[in-house]
């Protein structure tokens, strides 16, 4: 999408355009999602009415092609989409990096030695999950909340000077 964003060459424009995608990524409910791009592609087929003939054109390509591939094609982005999921790889990155860190050391293994390691990571990590062992490692299926969580976050309100906790 940023290389068919850089066909509006008004930068406030490709900027709007960007930030209304964004918006429509925080729809929650399928209902929601499909409405809001209505609105989307009505609004911005409004403003290319009321522009120049070229930037016009480049409006209709850009939504055109948003439409087709991201709201028809491929609409599976937006955090309604899955509830309960993330909608980022966070989670995958953090344990790919936790397999080059602690297991790998960051170098490069022959493939026979890969592959041995590869199997050790898979059993020690499957005993750890095993839930008859005596040290289970239990997988969450949903965030796990504290009463403290409910409560309003004071630490940044205006005025005060928000600090990271010490690590213990």
């Amino acid at each position: 999408m940023q290389k068919q964003l850089l066909t509006i060459k008004s930068e406030k424009l490709r900027s709007q355009f960007a930030s209304d995608i964004n918006t429509l990524q925080l729809a929650h409910i399928v209902d929601l999602f499909n409405k809001a791009v209505a609105l989307f592609a009505e609004k911005w087929d409004a403003i290319g009415e009321d522009s120049s003939e070229t930037v016009k054109r480049q409006i209709e390509q850009c939504l055109q092609h948003f439409v087709e591939e991201y709201c028809d094609r491929y609409s599976g982005w937006f955090e309604g989409n899955a509830l309960g999921h993330p909608s980022h790889n966070n989670a995958l990155e953090s344990m790919n990096n936790i397999i080059k860190m602690e297991c790998m050391m960051r170098s490069r293994l022959p493939i026979a030695q890969f592959a041995n390691m590869a199997c050790t990571i898979g059993q020690d990590w499957s005993q750890s999950r095993n839930p008859e062992a005596i040290n289970f490692i239990s997988f969450d299926s949903e965030a796990p909340m504290k009463e403290k969580d409910n409560e309003e976050d004071k630490s940044l309100t205006p005025g005060r000077q928000f600090t990271f906790p010490a690590r213990p």
